[in-house]
């Protein structure tokens, strides 16, 4: 019935939440989530840096921290082959530091790991060459779910802390900056925003992403 089609939504929007908020456990007494309606609010919050690391794939740059506030994410569950799931953060506070060492990052939770191929990606249009080594690359499913988001930040404060030159007494001064209105969305294989039909196309397979200001 209704309910338990809810019910599984509901663990399964959990299991995305708990991943990248940090404490997510004592925190999700404070998020709303209305899912029957496709909606969730959550105030600020601290997202878990180890996963956002090893997302971007940075060994030399260290997300020290990342602050959320008031996040607002409308999830379309019955209609996620023609409209976006929408992200909307109010603000994104990013703290950054260059460390000693290159960092070891940590394994994709298994969540996000493999698992995002279906068989339409092995259409007889793909032409097999995700992987660098020409091989047919495996998606996984962190990529396979941003084939059909949007995300926009109100304000994006970025501080970037430089370890400078040995022979200095202490480190420079960090380097800060912020950007108003920032968005991120997924695109076409033309790299264009394009209609929303092409976005989430199933056969693509191949996401990626613009950058607009």
């Amino acid at each position: 019935g209704l309910s338990t089609m809810e019910g599984l939504i509901k663990r399964v929007a959990e299991k995305w939440l708990s991943i990248f908020i940090r404490d997510y456990q004592l925190r999700k007494k404070d998020l709303d989530l209305a899912l029957w309606k496709g909606d969730i609010r959550i105030p600020e919050i601290e997202l878990n840096t180890d996963v956002i690391q090893t997302l971007s794939g940075q060994r030399f740059l260290e997300f020290k921290k990342i602050l959320c506030g008031e996040v607002h994410i409308k999830l379309p569950w019955q209609k996620l082959q023609s409209e976006p799931v929408v992200i909307q953060v109010k603000s994104l506070e990013v703290w950054i530091e260059e460390p000693e060492d290159g960092l070891t990052l940590a394994p994709l939770p298994e969540a996000l790991a493999g698992g995002g191929d279906n068989d339409e990606d092995k259409s007889d249009d793909d032409d097999g060459k995700d992987g660098k080594d020409g091989k047919k690359g495996k998606r996984s499913k962190y990529e396979a779910a941003w084939e059909n988001c949007t995300l926009s930040v109100d304000l994006l404060s970025v501080t970037i802390q430089t370890r400078g030159k040995p022979s200095l007494a202490k480190p420079p001064a960090p380097l800060q900056f912020q950007l108003r209105g920032f968005s991120m969305c997924s695109v076409d294989e033309r790299w264009q925003p394009g209609e929303l039909a092409e976005i989430v196309a199933p056969n693509k397979g191949k996401p990626v992403l613009v950058i607009r200001k």
